[in-house]
């Protein structure tokens, strides 16, 4: 990549996400497309943060989005068949193969919690199914 592509991030309802996930980043077109369920606008920043953090890095560290959207795929149909119950999401799993892409994001995403005054727990149990968001 010589330069950014343009970068698209929006919100959308749960529903509309290509997948059960908070967050998702694609390509289209050659730009970059990042989608994050509606929620709270700090929430909805701090996930698209965490996306364009894992985007680039995974970019940056020559991963494949195919793999990633094919890692993720089937670890959420999985967890579906009730394996994976440690595990919130496929980017926390040992065997990701963007796990050190998702943790430094995630780390990023703590940081922003904290200076905007975000209560980590309410936050992260906003995002786990069942919640009002991924209704």
């Amino acid at each position: 990549m010589d330069h950014l592509p343009k970068i698209i991030c929006q919100a959308i309802p749960h529903k509309e996400q290509s997948y059960d996930t908070i967050g998702d980043y694609r390509e289209e077109n050659g730009d970059w497309v990042f989608s994050v369920s509606q929620m709270t606008t700090d929430y909805e920043f701090m996930v698209i943060i965490h996306e364009m953090v894992e985007w680039y890095l995974t970019q940056r560290n020559g991963a494949k989005d195919e793999e990633i959207v094919a890692f993720d795929r089937k670890f959420k149909e999985e967890q579906s068949m009730g394996q994976h119950p440690d595990i919130d999401e496929p980017g926390d799993s040992p065997d990701c193969p963007y796990k050190k892409e998702h943790f430094f994001a995630a780390n990023i995403e703590r940081m922003i919690a904290d200076k905007l005054g975000v209560d980590w727990k309410e936050y992260d149990s906003a995002q786990s199914p069942g919640s009002e968001f991924r209704g």
